[in-house]
């Protein structure tokens, strides 16, 4: 039973058994959508993190703000 207790802490929905079949493990609606933001937010990481290492450059809320409020009162930033 080692493999479905594994299986149940990372809420994953399929786990091999000891004759590697496959069992489905059903899981309640809030740590289904609980693991789904969370792989979101994973993909979103990884697409920061790949667009750091490619060399775009990325803007910060403040930098983001002030350059908006910059354009709206009709001057020019850097």
């Amino acid at each position: 039973m080692e493999p479905l207790k594994k299986q149940k802490e990372s809420l994953k929905s399929e786990c091999p058994d000891k004759n590697e079949t496959n069992d489905s493990i059903l899981i309640e609606a809030k740590p289904f959508d609980e693991r789904q933001k969370m792989l979101e937010l994973k993909e979103n990481l990884i697409a920061v993190e790949d667009d750091r290492i490619s060399g775009r450059k990325g803007y910060t809320v403040d930098e983001l703000n002030q350059h908006l409020s910059s354009m709206v009162a009709g001057t020019k930033t850097k």
